[in-house]
Order: structure tokens, then C-alpha cells, then sequence
């Protein structure tokens, strides 16, 4: 996949242009307002910075906030703020997800516009942080379920510190799993702390159809001597051996597309053209048994292709301001064939 260099209206490591004018300009930077600068980064480090080792991703900021019509290169971000990713305008892999059916442009404008959270996240964001080593502290709270007022005001107090809250039980399975991930012959491998960097933030522009494109790797290990690199995602399940039916989570989440658009962004972004994507899915229940997967080629094609979709999708909804359903057409619905092979008495009696 070939790629122009990205091209945003934010500051190259994903600040929004309103941040800047809320600021003081305590940094260096001209501001308006009273308010300190979220984007330290701007700030320039005494004595300048050492070339990073061979394979370690360098953070690329921009040195000032771009103008609308400026191209900048700043593919590779290390350390940016979740949220603030989320933020992006760019497509990520789960927005072209949200594009194609049985999902539609409507649906993917609403859910961008309405961000999704639950206890189910808070675990498996959790069980991130402690495998990754990255992302928004846990707090415990020291309840036995969710139903208090006290623990519902406890829980959201910790999400105004930017904190994932956890009843104490789920905490120690959090840990549990952490440490069963660890011991994993090929898992522990594949997220080894000294070997790697968590949470890397790639961005990139699509050649063919122009759009802005982000993803989000949990983690990027270091490059090898011959350019090849193998990245892993991190899922949870709450399958008891997630080893069986992954064929079909694959399919019912699109992780074929996750997949193929995350190759992109490594080739595009230059870490590596040999890249091996492979998924380690661990069950949320105990012995929290760990699976480590790689899709077949023609999974891979069908991914790399629906992709190509959703970026056209995408470029078309972003060129008329129009975010469609399909509530303008009618539908020939069929019974499930098994349903008529069941009741073929009926269809055939006059």
C-alpha cells in the first residue's frame, strides 16, 4: 500500500485546534486564553534528544501546529493520550468497520458522536494495562457488585481522574490473567516488556482515495534485522477456551479487517514491509487460558478488500457531509432455508 504523508488540521500529535486557543501560551506558543497548554509536547527538551536504538519507534511532533493546507509527516506518535486518539477525524479500523453492512455511514456517525462505555470494556481495558504496561490506572473499589449508590458515585469519581474502576474481585482477576499471559510460551514472547513498546499511535494517508487513516497497535515490538516484524493484538473473551469458535468472533467483528488495516499502517508508516499480524485471545474466566492466532491469506485478502470499501465509503460520506442508512429501500425478505426445509409440507399444500 502506497501512502502520501498525513495531512491534518490538528497539531501532528492529535490536539485539537480549539486546545490552542484555550491556552496561555505558557509553552512557547501564542495563546489566548488562561489556560496552561495540553500539548507539552510542543515544548522543546533541553539538550535534544539521542537517536532512538535500532527497532525503537520515534515520536515524531510536529514542531508548530500545521495550517489546514500544510502536509506533514508525522506517521509514528508513542505515548498519546487515549482519549485523545479517539479524538482523531482520521478512519480507524473500527470506524471502517462501522461503515460497511451490516453497520452504515448513519450508524458509524452516531457511534463517533456518542463513545461506548461498560464494566465489560473496564475489565478488558484493564487487563490491557497490566499486559501492555500502558493505559489509564485502575482504581479498586471495595464492593462486591455495582449496585450502591456509593460504589456507582466511587466508580465515576475515578473516571473524572481518568482512571479505570474495578470491584476488587475483578481486579484480582485482572492480575490473575496478567500473570497467566505472562507464563505463555508463545504470549509471554510476543508482549515482552524489554522488547517493545505499548499503545503506538500509526497515521497515514491512503493513495487511492485520500483519507486519513489511524491504528492504534497495542503493541510494537522491535524490528528485525531483516525488516520483519511481528505484531499481536490483545483480546479478551468470555469463552472458557477461546481456542474454539474464533472463526466465528473473526468474522461477527471484523477482525480480518482490523488486521489487514493495522498491515497497512505499519507498511505505510515504513516500520516494516514483512509484517505477520497475529491476535492473543485469553478468557476472561479462570485457568484464563490464552490463544495465539494468525489469520489465513484468504482471510486476509477479504479484509484488505473490505477495507478498500469502507475507505471509499468514507471519502464519499466526508465529500457530501451525507452519512446514510438504508431506510430509503425495500427489502425482498426471505425465510432461512432451514426454516423452509422444515415447513416444506406447507409450501407445497394447495
Amino acid at each position: 500500500m502506497s501512502a502520501r504523508p498525513f495531512r491534518s488540521g490538528w497539531c501532528g500529535i492529535g490536539c485539537p485546534p480549539e486546545s490552542h486557543a484555550r491556552c496561555s501560551g505558557d509553552n512557547g506558543k501564542p495563546g489566548a486564553g488562561n489556560k496552561p497548554c495540553c500539548c507539552d509536547h510542543h515544548k522543546t527538551p533541553a539538550g535534544g534528544k539521542a537517536a532512538p536504538s535500532q527497532g525503537e519507534v520515534e515520536r515524531r511532533p510536529a514542531s508548530r501546529p500545521p495550517d489546514q493546507t500544510e502536509e506533514t509527516h508525522v506517521p509514528i506518535v508513542n505515548d498519546l493520550d487515549e482519549e485523545e486518539y479517539h479524538r482523531h477525524p482520521a478512519l480507524s479500523s473500527s470506524g471502517a468497520r462501522l461503515l460497511l453492512p451490516p453497520n452504515c455511514p448513519a450508524i458509524f456517525r452516531w457511534r463517533m458522536d456518542h463513545p461506548q462505555t461498560s464494566d465489560a470494556f473496564d475489565i478488558g481495558h484493564a487487563a490491557h494495562m497490566l499486559v501492555l504496561g500502558a493505559g489509564a490506572p485502575i482504581y479498586t473499589v471495595d464492593a462486591d457488585d455495582w449496585r450502591t449508590k456509593a460504589a456507582k458515585e466511587e466508580a465515576a469519581g475515578a473516571r473524572e481522574f481518568g482512571m479505570t474502576p474495578l470491584l476488587k474481585a475483578d481486579h484480582e482477576k485482572v492480575l490473575a490473567m496478567a500473570a497467566a499471559l505472562r507464563e505463555h510460551p508463545i504470549a509471554g514472547r510476543l508482549f515482552k516488556p524489554e522488547a517493545g513498546r505499548p499503545e503506538v499511535s500509526l497515521f497515514w494517508t491512503d493513495d487511492e482515495t485520500g483519507v486519513d487513516c489511524r491504528a492504534r497497535l497495542d503493541w510494537l515490538p522491535q524490528t528485525q534485522p531483516s525488516g520483519r516484524v511481528v505484531v499481536a493484538d490483545y483480546k479478551t473473551t468470555a469463552k472458557l477456551n477461546p481456542r474454539y469458535g474464533f472463526d466465528k468472533t473473526v468474522a461477527d467483528f471484523g477482525y480480518h479487517l482490523q488486521d489487514a488495516f493495522y498491515c497497512d499502517g505499519i507498511r505505510a508508516t515504513g516500520i516494516a514491509s514483512d509484517v505477520a499480524f497475529v491476535f492473543v485471545v485469553q478468557s476472561k474466566t479462570p485457568p484464563y487460558l490464552v490463544h495465539v492466532a494468525q489469520l489465513d491469506a484468504e482471510a486476509q485478502q477479504i479484509g484488505a478488500n473490505l477495507n478498500r470499501k469502507a475507505r471509499a465509503v468514507f471519502a464519499d460520506c466526508l465529500a457530501t457531509d451525507t452519512w446514510p442508512d438504508e431506510s430509503g429501500e425495500v427489502d425482498l425478505v426471505s425465510l432461512p432455508r432451514w426454516y423452509v426445509a422444515t415447513h416444506s409440507e406447507e409450501l407445497y399444500t394447495a
